[in-house]
Order: C-alpha cells, then structure tokens, then sequence
C-alpha cells in the first residue's frame, strides 16, 4: 500500500510538472511517449528507495546495520547461520527453499516426529530451522548431517572452544570431536569444549554412536534423556564432571553393549536402579561425587567383568555388599566416603585376585582387619582404609602384599605392636598409621623400605623406638636436597628420628 500511494504521488507530480513547469513540452507529453518514460523511471526509484530499506528490517522495523564481515551474497542460499549471526532472524527464505524444506519432513517422518511449521522458519532460536534450511542450502538429506546442526545450535556452537568444520560445507565426518565409519557417524567427543544447555533429544536419532563424550563441561545442563536407551550401539557414555542432574534412567540397562559409563560429579541425585544389572557387558563404572543415594542394589553383582568400580563421595547407605568378592574382575574399588551402616570388612573382599587399588575410608567399618587369604589379593597397591572405627592390630599377613604402595591405615583404633613383617612390602612408598594407638618399640625392619616417601606415625603416644637407621638408608636413595622432612613425621617425646618432622602438638 506505501508502494502504491508512492506511485500515486509520483504520477500527480509528473503530471503537474507537465502541465504547469514545462509548457514548451506539452505537445510532446500529449502523445504520452515522454510522460510513459518519466512515469516508469520515478516508480523504479521510488520502489527501490522503499524496498531496499525494508528488506532490512527486522524486530521492531529498525534499520540493520550489518557489519562488514557480514556482507552476504545475493544468493537466497547463503549460509543460514551467517544470516542469524548477521541479522539475527533468517531474513531471506526464498520460495525455492520453502518448497525444498519438505527435507525436513523427510527426517522427521523416518523416526517419528511430526514437521516443524513453515512460520517457525524465520527464527534464529530454532534450531531445527536452521539445521534444515542450511541442509537445503546443502542440497543434504542425512540423518547424521541434521542432528549435528541442531546440537551446534543448541549447545552454543558459535561459543566453543573449538569448532573446527562446524557449519560449514566441510564433511561432516572432518568436523571437530567426529568419528566416522564411512558416511555414519560413530564417535562424538566434544569434552572440556565449553559446551552450554542440554543435550537435545535429537541426539538419540544417532543409532550408529558408539561413544558419547560430553565431560568437563560445566553449563551442560539438563537431565539424561531415557531415550538414551535408542543407542543399543554406545559402548562408551561419559557424562563426568558437568552440570547433568536429576535421576539415572531405569532405561539405561537396555543399552546391553555398554564398556563405560561415567556420571561422576554431577548433581545426579537418585538411588541406583536394579536395571543397571542388565549391564553385563560393564567394565567401568563411576559416580563419585553425586547425590547417589540408598543401598547399593545387589543386581551389582551380575556385573561379571566390571573391573573399575567408583562410587565414593556420594549419600550411600547400607552395608557394603557382603558378597563382593564374587566380582572377581575387579581392579579397582573406591566406595569411601559414603554414610554407610557399622558393619565390618566384608572377609570375600580378599578373594578379588585381581584388585589392584581399595579404598574405604570413611566408610564407618568397625571390628578387625581378618585377612583370611591375604595371599589371594597379590596384586594389590593401594589399601585406603583411614578414619573408620577398625580395632585389634595391624595384621602380621601385610607383609605377603609385596605389590603395596601406599598402605593408609590412619585415624583408626588400631593398638599393638606395628608387626616386623611390614619390612616385606619393598615397593611401599606410603605408609600412613597417624592417629592410632600403636604401641612398643618400632620395628627396625622399617629401614629395609627403600623407596619410602611417606611415613606418617605421628599421634600414638605409646609408640617408641629409633628410626635413625631408616634415616641412614634413606640418605643412600632420597637425597636430603630432594627430601621433604613433612613427609616423615613422628611424635617428638617418644621416637628419635633425625630426617623427621615432630609433632608436638600429641605431647602437651
């Protein structure tokens, strides 16, 4: 309507100037050659002089300024997020592209999921309008190709750290954090990538994923989807250390070919679903640091070859599972840190033959330490079993754990002699027992562990004894620049040791 009263005020105006401001033309404009002329070419500038302005306008009619690394071609089909980058809203779908985005359709039909609206297309905040403008813009049909546009959008693409390939005409399987076999996309990593919002239920459209890996990124936010349960490929789901909440999906044990799965610190906060039995095929497993609460579901045990299982730091209640030592793949169990019953050490927990590392501080374990076949768990490393209520004596059968690094023992009640046996475990770098109540004479045994960092005997007042034989040897393999005297600590009153730290706090 402003076009044609434009055109109206032009005509009056030619017509005046023909009738009023140049007489000497008016036999020429009676044949209406002249006046046709003059008539087309003030209604040219006139259109242009509107048209032009308003093709540049967006949200409330105010001008655009685009800068000028946003200049874009006149093609209709310029890149769709330049566009949003630019003006923000998509400015120019032109009726070629809108008769070509039954694309869409297409992809949301072989899974199920109803079209988009063509009034929808304009915005920027879709992103499935944009994945399936620039896929026309692409002329591509794929699945794979439409999921990854719409997840660029919706985890802020434009944001990360890297973006490598991403929206544009780069193949898919050469963008950053994709793994391919063939045309199908089986890997996506995009970890400690500075990822924000929540992974959009489009990603369960990628059946071929074989590994999903999203950690280290702290505005992932959301819950996790059951719908998870459509990639029966994933063996590989890593979740750690993001903002994820809310409640592990039942559905997660019909993924039967999952290896790994890691939800570790996030702010998940419901109890462990039976269903996480299915999972036969588990080898690791870890959500320390979650609101994980409730009894720890006997169905753990059918996991027949988990070898890493982490669950410390959580709200866990209960006994440890009595009948653990049937998990036999096991190298690698940490529960510390949990709210769990007085209970003892589960004796089967010595029968895990493979069991590399053990750590159940804190874990409200009470009674004494009965290695009943301590020669079984020959491989072990680590036994981290501070600041529980353990009684009796430090077992004489420690000395069979030649394999041991670190032996913490600390902030228990255990009494006696520490037993000479303890001079077998050659490769001990660390060996904490402060704040026991050992008594007697130390062992001059401790002077056959050579390679010894860590020695912490600090806090038992009746412990006596000499340790400058153990200072002798280890001048002969830390030397005294290279050492650090905090590392050895004893009480001042009753241990003499001249490469020690005293703590005198324990002798007031």
């Amino acid at each position: 309507s402003l076009l044609n009263n434009q055109i109206t005020e032009t005509s009056s105006f030619v017509s005046n100037v023909s009738r009023h401001d140049v007489p000497q033309q008016k036999e020429v404009c009676s044949t209406s050659q002249f006046c046709r002329w003059l008539l087309i070419t003030c209604c040219l500038f006139t259109a242009v002089s509107i048209i032009l302005p308003m093709a540049l306008v967006v949200g409330d009619n105010e001008p655009i300024e685009a800068q000028n690394d946003c200049i874009l071609e006149k093609s209709n089909k310029s890149s769709i997020l330049q566009e949003c980058r630019c003006y923000n809203r998509i400015s120019r779908v032109d009726s070629d592209t809108l008769s070509s985005f039954n694309i869409l359709s297409t992809i949301h039909n072989a899974i199920g999921i109803s079209n988009l609206s063509s009034e929808e297309l304009v915005s920027c905040d879709n992103a499935g309008a944009i994945a399936g403008l620039e896929m026309v813009r692409m002329n591509s049909t794929s699945i794979d190709h439409f999921v990854l546009l719409v997840l660029y959008q919706k985890l802020g693409g434009m944001n990360w750290i890297n973006q490598e390939g991403w929206f544009t005409d780069i193949p898919v399987c050469e963008w950053f954090g994709i793994r391919c076999r063939g045309d199908e996309v089986v890997g996506l990593n995009l970890t400690n990538n500075n990822i924000v919002g929540e992974l959009p239920i489009e990603l369960t459209w990628l059946t071929s994923l074989e590994m999903i890996v999203v950690s280290l990124n702290d505005y992932l936010e959301g819950t996790i989807h059951s719908e998870m349960k459509r990639l029966q490929n994933l063996t590989d789901l890593r979740l750690g250390d993001t903002g994820l909440q809310g409640s592990i999906p039942s559905e997660l044990g019909d993924m039967s070919r999952l290896l790994y799965l890691d939800m570790a610190y996030t702010s998940v906060n419901s109890t462990l679903p039976t269903e996480i039995g299915t999972l036969f095929n588990m080898e690791y497993f870890d959500v320390s640091g979650t609101f994980l609460s409730g009894t720890l579901p006997t169905e753990l045990l059918k996991l027949t070859k988990i070898r890493t299982l982490f669950a410390s730091n959580c709200l866990i209640t209960g006994t440890i599972l009595s009948e653990i030592g049937s998990m036999y793949t096991l190298t690698d169990l940490d529960l510390a840190s949990n709210r769990f019953d007085f209970s003892t050490l589960p004796s089967g927990i010595w029968m895990l033959t493979n069991l590399v590392s053990l750590k159940l501080s804190e874990t409200s374990l009470i009674g004494p330490i009965t290695f009943e076949s301590l020669s079984q768990p020959s491989n072990l490393q680590r036994l981290i079993l501070g600041g529980n209520g353990l009684t009796g004596t430090v077992p004489t059968e420690i000395g069979l754990l030649t394999n041991l690094k670190t032996a913490s023992l600390n902030g228990n009640l255990l009494g006696g002699v520490l037993p000479s046996e303890i001079g077998s475990c050659g490769n001990l770098t660390t060996l904490d027992l402060n704040n026991c109540e050992l008594t007697g004479l130390l062992p001059t045994e401790l002077a056959q562990l050579t390679f010894l960092n860590r020695l912490y005997l600090h806090g038992n007042r009746n412990l006596k004894g000499n340790l400058e034989d153990f200072c002798s040897s280890l001048d002969d393999f830390i030397p005294f620049k290279q050492r650090d005297s905090h590392a050895y600590k004893v009480d001042a009153s009753s241990v003499v040791c001249s490469c020690c730290d005293y703590e005198l706090s324990h002798n007031k």
